[in-house]
C-alpha cells in the first residue's frame, strides 16, 4: 500500500472594517447605536463571529465601551 503524505495548510486573509457613518452629532443623554460592517479582503465576503472592539477614544482616554461578535451580515452592533 502506498504511503499517505499528510500536510498542514493553512489560509490566510484580511478583513476590512467599515464604519456605518463616519461622524456622529450626538446631545447629550442621547442614545446611538454604533455598526461595523466586517468582511474578507479577497472576496468582500461578510464575517460572521469576528469579535469587534468598539473603543472611545476622545482626548486619548481609550476606553474600552465593549467588545460584540459580528452575524450573518459581517455587521457588530454596540447599543
Amino acid at each position: 500500500a502506498p504511503t499517505l503524505i499528510s500536510t498542514l495548510g493553512g489560509i490566510i486573509t484580511e478583513v476590512v472594517v467599515e464604519a456605518e457613518r463616519s461622524a456622529y452629532i450626538v446631545e447629550m443623554n442621547d442614545t446611538i447605536d454604533l455598526t461595523a460592517k466586517i468582511t474578507d479582503i479577497a472576496d468582500n465576503s461578510n464575517i460572521s463571529g469576528a469579535g469587534v472592539d468598539f473603543i472611545w477614544d476622545f482626548g486619548k482616554t481609550n476606553q474600552t465601551l465593549g467588545t460584540v461578535a459580528s452575524n450573518s451580515d459581517g455587521n457588530a452592533t454596540y447599543s
